[in-house]
């Protein structure tokens, strides 16, 4: 027998964000019971973001695509979109983690010809 979850794909990505709306809900409780902000829950899954740096050396650049955005006609910003989900993949497959330090961070990357120097 399948599992929910893979038989319905929608019904793991509903269930994720009904879990992460609770986790808000109830800080939220804490936070009025006590007065204290409780740590807000952190994001999880694949959030990706690429720049154009259009040749200059000033990073990050100019935002191209972020997560789920349309394809963009630039092949390099595709390919750095691709390689960084290629990266996300390793590190969750290999190390069960969201990202290098392990805290979900979004993946940045930077794309863009760098003009080369005279000779």
């Amino acid at each position: 027998m399948a599992l929910p979850s893979l038989a319905y794909p929608g019904v793991a990505a509903t269930a994720a964000r009904t879990s992460c709306l609770s986790q808000i809900i109830n800080a939220a409780r804490a936070q009025f019971r006590t007065g204290i902000p409780a740590a807000a829950p952190q994001r999880t899954g694949l959030r990706r973001q690429v720049f154009d740096c259009g040749g200059f050396e000033d990073l990050p650049g100019d935002l191209k695509r972020s997560e789920g955005d349309v394809a963009e006609s630039d092949p390099t910003a595709e390919e750095a979109y691709d390689h960084a989900g290629r990266t996300w993949s390793f590190f969750h497959e290999v190390f069960g983690r969201e990202s290098v330090t392990g805290t979900a961070a979004k993946l940045r990357a930077a794309s863009g010809k760098r003009p080369r120097p005279n000779g």
